[in-house]
């Protein structure tokens, strides 16, 4: 198929002629049937194996087709520069395709707060192209431990579960497909201007811990979250501008980031 299309090309001579002369209704046709269609079938067969987990074929198939797609414009056009321009942009979109869909990325669900009125509202999010199955989290509200460790209080009924709370999740989907409702729940924190919570979210096929801070300063409410994996390599990192205590330390800023879900 793709050599037919080689040879449609031909020389430089049959490609003059081919100019010359426009195209029949029928030779239109055969240039649809055998080019675009079989470009399209390097897609579609990409993605069928992006849904197996099987991202070295998908990458392989996706390349398959974007170098068609740049041999068919080169044999098609005279200019130089609309060539160039067309392997510049065709690689780029590739590139981008391979890592936002093919390459593996690791699916996990993490905790964002949203503070006010005397609770926080905890609500679940997501990250990754795959469910995150049998989900547990381990909810530490560091600053209570903190204040009843400093305070040495004696007598207080069962203080583990004042400060930690452990939550069940069959499954959480990307961009909380499934789901009508958000997954949620309320925390009543010691200070809400200075809030931190480390969470440890074990799931079907990966832990993760998230380490997360709130601080609220002049009516405005600031941001700090991490997420880092069982080896310590940090999967998501972020902080908003002006963060308290910060300094000049520089880091994505933390919202719209951590609610938007995928």
């Amino acid at each position: 198929m793709l050599l037919w299309f080689f040879d449609m090309g031909g020389s430089r001579q049959k490609r003059q002629q081919a100019k010359a002369a426009p195209m029949t209704a029928r030779e239109r046709w055969l240039v649809i049937l055998a080019y675009w269609t079989g470009w399209i079938a390097w897609i579609g067969l990409g993605y069928v194996f992006i849904d197996h987990h099987q991202p070295f074929w998908a990458s392989a198939l996706f390349l398959v087709a974007t170098v068609q797609l740049i041999i068919g414009v080169w044999l098609r056009f005279r200019s130089h520069w609309i060539k160039v321009i067309f392997v510049v942009i065709a690689l780029a979109v590739f590139s981008w395709a391979d890592w936002k869909w093919v390459v593996p990325r690791p699916s996990y669900a993490f905790l964002v707060p949203i503070p006010g009125g005397g609770n926080t509202d905890f609500f679940v999010n997501h990250r990754g192209p795959d469910s995150s199955e049998s989900v547990e989290m381990m909810f530490t509200d560091e600053a209570m431990k903190d204040k009843l460790s400093d305070g040495g209080k004696i007598g207080i009924p069962d203080p583990f579960h004042t400060y930690i709370r452990v939550l069940h999740f069959p499954e959480v989907n990307p961009g909380n497909r499934g789901h009508v409702l958000l997954q949620q729940f309320m925390w009543n924190p010691p200070v809400q201007e200075h809030q931190h919570y480390t969470v440890r979210i074990a799931a079907k096929d990966r832990t993760v811990f998230e380490n997360l801070r709130v601080e609220q300063q002049n009516g405005i409410w600031y941001y700090a979250l991490s997420i880092t994996n069982e080896t310590g390599e940090t999967l998501f990192d972020c902080q908003d501008k002006g963060f308290p205590g910060a300094g000049n330390v520089k880091k994505e800023s933390c919202l719209p980031s951590i609610i938007n879900t995928e």
